[in-house]
């Protein structure tokens, strides 16, 4: 595994999360960022399991800005969408009933 490169049970977390999108949320941002791009959670969901599945770097950074989630550990993909690379940031995060839900960050063009 390189420096920043998720680990491959988190990998299998969020793969398993992003196949069940009832199991993943969306933070306010990220849903502007779907609508201003015309794309739906499933879309977003679609393109993260299609990364993993083609074995992408899957890189691991901690959150500056996220709407409440400052510090904790995010997941990074870089997927092509409606024919524009995209920047993708997700959380794992765990309910007080010890259930895990995927959290989309941002999902908006890449510059």
């Amino acid at each position: 595994m390189k420096e920043n490169e998720a680990s491959l049970d988190v990998i299998r977390i969020i793969h398993q999360l992003a196949s069940n999108p009832e199991k993943v949320k969306t933070t306010q941002s990220s849903l502007y960022d779907l609508m201003g791009s015309g794309l739906t959670k499933s879309d977003i969901c679609d393109a993260i399991c299609d990364w993993i599945d083609e074995a992408k770097r899957v890189q691991v950074i901690v959150t500056k800005y996220a709407d409440g989630h400052i510090g904790e550990p995010a997941y990074v993909v870089k997927p092509d969408l409606l024919g524009v690379g995209f920047y993708i940031k997700v959380a794992i995060q765990k309910s007080n009933a010890g259930n895990e839900n995927l959290l989309i960050i941002s999902a908006h063009k890449h510059h």
